[in-house]
């Protein structure tokens, strides 16, 4: 009896086990693992290609403002919350220095017009006096007589012709007159010593002094006094020994040819000064009317008064456009959301005291798209929004913009995309959390 139930025990238990294990291995055990490309693959054929990423809501149109001056505050025209058009007045600054600086610039703008008007006036007023002087001339070359040398008659050449080949002979006559004074210069260093040297310096110095002395001998003859004439004669007579006596010294000491040299050159240099003086008394001579000297003078007084004028004009357009920079006016449409400065206080320039922000067109930008991911798109593919601020919403967006430049986030290389949306009413406000998903084509 008791082997029996021994036996009948050990047929239950088997068959427990046995139970067990096909329950186990029918509903309990894992499936077993499949390779990682068969299943990739199994993914890609169910599901379409995705990329999605993270990003916060911007305004398309979102603008600090700040005055570019410093002063104090006088009026501030808008409060948080506001909304303003294009070219509407938010706040200004106090202007009394500003408006002083305008009339003072307007004051020496009206000061530098008269001014170029009196220069233009003396301009014309130098042309016609010009003209009076010029007329007898104009028509006396007519009866005048050229060298047989020229075949022209002398009114052949104009004015103009004439006084430009007048000022070209005087810049060959200066550049002549330059070349025999570096020649007598060589010349002397060439022949002289400090001796010779000294001796030119004693030789003119004794004909100034005996010119003098003639002079003078000449004046006291006509004098009934005796004694005048006689010591004018004495000093005549030692002007004239102390000549006699440097002009022996000064020859002694120059060798016949280091004379001739001496004497060829200061003959050229002469020459060479005559002709430069004669070229410049020619080309005034022909300077006369709208070329004379007094024209030229009331030609440069009209410019530098027009010069005066355009400074006069540009310091009054800048003190106008100080005191324009001293209102603070909205550059586009918005709601003003910042707004850090209160009347009295000094504003600094640069500092953003207001923002402005468009609420009617709104954008995401990504923060954590891998560079795997950017890759795969593309500007102007389409994109899905969703808002944590408002679950089960989906908004239809494009992608704008895919930065070029990648950001390190913690240890991964991202990329900025830019998506444009529409919200339509619901009531988004920048920096929401926003999730984009791409479908890939």
């Amino acid at each position: 009896m008791t082997k029996t139930r021994i036996f009948i025990g050990i047929a239950v238990v088997i068959i427990l086990v046995v139970l067990g294990l096909w329950i186990y291995w029918s509903y309990l055990a894992p499936p077993a693992e499949q390779p990682v490309s068969q299943v990739q693959a199994e993914v890609e054929e169910a599901l379409p290609g995705l990329v999605s990423a993270e990003g916060q809501v911007v305004s398309l149109n979102q603008v600090s403002l700040a005055f570019t001056q410093a002063g104090r505050v006088e009026a501030i025209l808008v409060s948080v919350g506001d909304s303003v058009e294009q070219g509407q007045v938010l706040a200004k600054l106090e202007t009394d220095t500003l408006d002083a600086a305008v009339k003072q610039a307007e004051t020496s703008l009206a000061l530098a017009q008269a001014n170029l008007q009196a220069a233009r006036t003396g301009l014309e007023r130098a042309h016609y006096a010009a003209h009076l002087q010029d007329a007898p001339s104009r028509t006396r070359s007519w009866q005048e007589d050229w060298p047989s040398e020229i075949d022209q008659p002398v009114w052949y050449f104009d004015k103009a012709q004439e006084t430009a080949s007048a000022q070209k002979e005087l810049e060959s006559a200066r550049s002549a007159l330059a070349t025999e004074q570096a020649n007598l210069q060589s010349v002397l260093e060439k022949t002289t010593s400090a001796d010779l040297l000294a001796a030119e310096a004693r030789l003119a110095d004794a004909q100034a002094a005996f010119l003098v002395a003639d002079d003078v001998l000449e004046r006291a003859k006509k004098s009934p006094d005796d004694e005048i004439e006689d010591q004018a004669q004495a000093n005549y007579d030692r002007a004239e020994s102390e000549l006699e006596a440097a002009q022996t010294h000064y020859d002694q000491i120059l060798t016949t040819q280091g004379a001739e040299d001496v004497s060829e050159a200061r003959a050229r240099l002469a020459v060479a000064q005559e002709r430069y003086d004669t070229a410049l008394d020619r080309l005034y001579a022909l300077q006369t009317a709208d070329q004379s000297w007094d024209v030229k003078i009331a030609q440069e007084s009209v410019q530098q008064a027009e010069a005066a004028a355009a400074q006069a004009q540009a310091a009054l357009d800048a003190a106008r456009v100080a005191l324009d920079q001293a209102v603070l006016t909205a550059p586009v449409n918005g709601v003003v959301v910042m707004l850090d400065i209160e009347i009295g206080e000094m504003a600094s320039p640069g500092v953003a005291y207001l923002q402005l922000m468009d609420l009617t067109a709104w954008q995401v930008e990504t923060i954590d798209l891998a560079e795997v991911d950017v890759a795969l798109i593309r500007v102007g593919l389409p994109a899905r929004i969703t808002l944590d601020a408002f679950p089960g919403q989906v908004f239809p967006g494009v992608i704008r913009e895919i930065s070029h430049l990648g950001e390190d986030r913690r240890g991964d290389v991202t990329y900025t995309v830019t998506v444009d949306f529409t919200p339509g009413d619901v009531p988004v406000r920048s920096g929401m959390t926003a999730f984009v998903e791409v479908d890939l084509p």
